[in-house]
Formats: structure tokens, C-alpha cells, sequence
């Protein structure tokens, strides 16, 4: 970022009333600059926005505020200045929150003590009073997912392109097999947090934190499990994956939540649908065949998941 040292300079005359050490640029978040802000004896994670997402800012300030309400320890704490939670610099909105020190988690350093301790943790989560949700995004179900597609495919069916044309033939044929098998919960959603990906969590000195809620919306607990769950076993898988560790995470939850076949099987739709969708709104994928096989490869695994599930019940 052009400004970053103009930024820092603001922060330490304005904000922290001193000379800031080092500031160094992490992971680009979605919409987000990332920045680890290095004091004297404290350190602070800077989340830098454009002011085109000035809503989304506020509605990210929102969130961590009432997580904050709730005194939930695993949250990274928001800071506050001046009764306010955002600052702005130009046409730039800054928020600031506490580092979290420690290592994202990965399938390496998932222990039975860490995702007793994730399990534990989300069950809190998911009994936190939010009574502003107008900033929840609002619940879509695993039938307008799967509508939005077909008609996703439908349009780049009519385009030129070999590899796009085999490849929509082929998600054609999948989804007309997957439509047949959607299932509707008849609970009540509630508020989830959207994103339980492994990368969404920060190990430090044995305790979890939680990450990023910018996507928390009305969904069902299966879908955020099912959503690790698979993110964890099948992120660096194109031909194996892990049965007995899924059996053993599945399990493990229904300890806690005591989830249905069902539960489970609609988690696996909305997960395999999501991952999809999110593909098809990448244009390489279209044009790689690559690209194309390993996405159809992928979707292909919901009917083993399907199995293992059926061997759990």
C-alpha cells in the first residue's frame, strides 16, 4: 500500500502517542490490507479498507463488538478509541485489534485436545446474544445455492470454448444426480459463523483463537463443521483422503451436538455447492482443463462422504 508509511506515522503521533517499530504486511484478507503493528511492549493487527467498504467495515466493527459483549476469550480483542472502533485516514478506514501471536492451523497441528478445544469454543459461540442482527447476512438454503448453479451453468454453456463446453456438459449431468438428493432441514437456522475454515483459527500456546467473521450469516451448526471438517481432510487432496479421521471428526462433534445423518449430509451439500460456486465465478477454471478436471474431481467426492457419513449412523 502506497500510503502505509503515511498511515504509520498518523498512528504514532495520533493514536499511540509513540514511535511504532515496525509495521509488516500479513495475508491480504478479502476485501482487507493486513498490517502487524509493532510497539514498544504491544502489538496490534491493522486492518486497512477502501471507502467503498464503509459498511462493510462498519458491519465488521458490529460484530466484533457484540462477540465482545459476550465475553467470548477466544475472539481477539477490538480496539476502541475515543468511543469510536474505526479511524480514518484519506479515503481509508482503519481498524485496529489486538495480534493474536501463535500459528494458523493447519491439518499438521490438529490434535484431539485442539478440536475438543474448537468444539467447545464454537458450542459458546453459537449461545452469544445477538440482538442487533441486522448486520447477519440472511440465511440461503442449499436450493438456491444449487438454482444459482444451473443457471451459472446454463450461461457459460452458450459460449465458445472446448474445454468449457465439456466441462458445463459434465457439471450437467453431476448436478442433475446432486438435485435429486437435496434435503430440508425442518429446524429453525441460527447464526453461524460462515467460515470455520482451518485458516480462520490461530494456535497460540495451546489455546484457539477464533478469526474473521465477516461472513457470519443464519445457516445450520452442520454446515460450519462439515465446512472444517472437509477444508481440513480434503484442501491438499485430489486422489486420497483421510476415512478415518473424517469418521473420528464426525464422531468427535456428535459428542457435543449430537447431529443427524441429515444434519450431516445437508452440511456436505452446502459445503460442495459453496466450494462449486465459488469456482465458477473464477474464470481459469473454464479455461484450464487442469483446472476444470480437479473441480469436477472434487464435486465427485460428495456421494464418499455420503458413505462415511452412512457408516457413522
Amino acid at each position: 500500500m502506497k500510503n502505509i508509511e503515511k498511515i504509520s506515522e498518523y498512528l504514532s503521533q495520533k493514536v499511540f502517542n509513540e514511535k511504532i517499530k515496525n509495521i509488516r504486511p500479513l495475508n491480504k484478507g478479502g476485501t482487507s490490507a493486513n498490517y502487524k503493528v509493532s510497539l514498544k511492549k504491544k502489538n496490534y493487527l491493522l486492518k486497512i479498507l477502501s471507502a467503498e467498504f464503509s459498511k462493510r467495515a462498519e458491519r465488521l466493527i458490529k460484530i466484533y463488538k457484540a462477540l465482545q459483549k459476550n465475553k467470548l476469550s477466544f475472539i481477539p480483542k477490538l480496539c476502541t478509541f475515543k468511543k469510536k472502533s474505526d479511524l480514518h485516514f484519506g479515503e481509508n478506514i482503519l481498524i485496529l485489534m489486538d495480534f493474536v501471536e501463535g500459528k494458523r492451523l493447519t491439518s499438521c497441528n490438529i490434535t484431539d485436545d485442539v478440536l475438543r478445544q474448537i468444539v467447545k469454543e464454537y458450542k459458546k459461540f453459537l449461545k452469544a446474544d445477538f440482538k442487533n442482527v441486522g448486520f447477519v447476512y440472511p440465511f440461503v438454503g442449499v436450493q438456491e445455492i444449487f438454482e444459482n448453479i444451473k443457471e451459472n451453468i446454463e450461461k457459460n454453456k452458450q459460449e465458445k470454448g472446448f474445454v468449457k463446453s465439456v466441462f458445463c456438459r459434465k457439471m450437467e449431468h453431476l448436478l442433475e444426480i446432486f438435485g435429486k438428493q437435496l434435503i430440508a432441514l425442518k429446524t429453525k437456522p441460527t447464526i453461524i459463523h460462515g467460515d470455520l475454515g482451518p485458516n480462520n483459527f490461530i494456535l497460540s500456546k495451546n489455546k484457539i483463537y477464533f478469526l474473521d467473521f465477516e461472513m457470519i450469516r443464519f445457516g445450520y451448526i452442520s454446515e460450519d463443521l462439515m465446512h472444517f471438517i472437509l477444508s481440513v481432510l480434503l484442501k491438499h487432496s485430489v486422489l486420497f483422503f483421510n476415512k478415518k479421521k473424517f469418521i473420528y471428526y464426525i464422531k468427535l462433534c456428535n459428542q457435543t451436538f449430537h447431529l443427524n445423518f441429515n444434519d450431516w449430509v445437508y452440511g456436505a451439500q452446502v459445503y460442495f455447492l459453496r466450494s462449486l460456486y465459488r469456482r465458477l465465478y473464477t474464470p481459469k477454471i473454464l479455461k484450464s482443463p487442469r483446472k476444470s478436471w480437479l473441480c469436477i474431481n472434487h464435486f465427485q467426492k460428495y456421494e464418499k462422504i455420503v458413505q462415511l457419513i452412512k457408516t457413522v449412523y
